[in-house]
């Protein structure tokens, strides 16, 4: 069984990379409109046993937003993983909570081989 990366992202050009680039992978994707979406598939699947392996979010989604998903995560004592893509100007924000929640973050706009590498990172 692939393993499963759940994507939190409300921009579809941006979800096609992404899923792109997960396929190239050779990992499945699903995807989430915001972050409460993300946070119910994440629950969905604890109980079907189907397990996530990885969440990718972005943190300026409309809502229930990345950095909320990322504290119930964490609140929720989830045990999965998140990337979180960051706009440049949240950086600072972000970077303090990172170690706190012990979360990994690139910036967008993103050099896709350093997505693809934190990707092999946090599931190797």
């Amino acid at each position: 069984m692939n393993k499963i990366i759940l994507v939190s992202e409300d921009d579809p050009l941006l979800r096609a990379l992404l899923n792109d680039i997960i396929e190239t992978l050779g990992f499945d994707t699903i995807f989430a409109q915001d972050g409460l979406e993300a946070l119910m598939l994440v629950k969905a699947q604890k109980k079907d046993r189907n397990s996530i392996s990885l969440i990718i979010s972005d943190v300026d989604i409309p809502g229930f937003d990345g950095i909320e998903l990322i504290k119930e995560i964490h609140k929720s004592e989830i045990d999965i993983p998140v990337i979180a893509i960051v706009a440049v100007d949240k950086v600072a924000q972000v970077s303090k909570l990172c170690k706190e929640l012990k979360f990994k973050y690139i910036t967008k706009p993103f050099d896709v081989k350093v997505l693809i590498d934190v990707i092999n990172q946090t599931l190797s």
